[in-house]
């Protein structure tokens, strides 16, 4: 959780500032400061490029009794929309396995499991991609209406389908703002390598 009490303010106010992805990525630590990439020394090979994402989404929260092994806590299924806001570029519509897991403090849980997103990754493509959710912590909170989550994403190199089988790496942080009833929306921001 270290990494998202020293960023995510400069990341939240880069987001409000309007400065977009590569403004948020920066403050995230998540883009170096140069990501010019090198040309391949065969013109038939493509070089991997890295592509900044983000997306905005939402959760109505009804889930269903998870698959996720979660041993002392509870395993949810659910499902998200991501993509919902102009600007966004990661886009399509996310099915998940996660594990609640409370923290011994009164309504503070960690966030762990998988997604499986089918969508279009802009700059990527259109396909399927599964990822891997951890070091998640939320405090679910009736009427929120600031952030009382966070979460660390990792693609899952191989799992790609269709145009999106060239991802081969991806990370970056959520952050989210979660009701008690487990309806959440917030946003997704990182990198891709495809």
């Amino acid at each position: 959780m270290g990494v998202f009490k020293t960023t995510s303010a400069k990341a939240l106010t880069a987001c409000q500032a309007g400065l977009g992805v590569a403004a948020t990525l920066l403050a995230f630590g998540l883009l170096p400061p140069s990501t010019a990439t090198a040309k391949a020394a065969d013109p038939e090979v493509v070089a991997p490029r890295l592509i900044p994402v983000l997306t905005n989404f939402r959760d109505d929260g009804i889930g269903l009794p998870g698959a996720a092994p979660c041993p002392g806590g509870t395993a949810i299924r659910g499902d998200a929309v991501l993509g919902t806001r102009t600007g966004d570029t990661w886009l399509g519509n996310i099915v998940y396995d996660y594990c609640l897991m409370s923290t011994g403090l009164p309504d503070l849980f960690t966030l762990s499991g998988t997604a499986s997103f089918v969508g279009t990754i802009v700059g990527c493509g259109i396909g399927s991609i599964s990822y891997n959710v951890s070091n998640g912590v939320v405090r679910p909170v009736a009427g929120a209406k600031a952030a009382n989550g966070y979460l660390s994403w990792t693609m899952i190199d191989g799992t790609g389908t269709l145009g999106l089988v060239g991802v081969t790496a991806g990370s970056g942080a959520g952050v989210l703002t979660m009701q008690r009833n487990f309806a959440n929306e917030g946003y997704f921001v990182g990198v891709v390598t495809c």
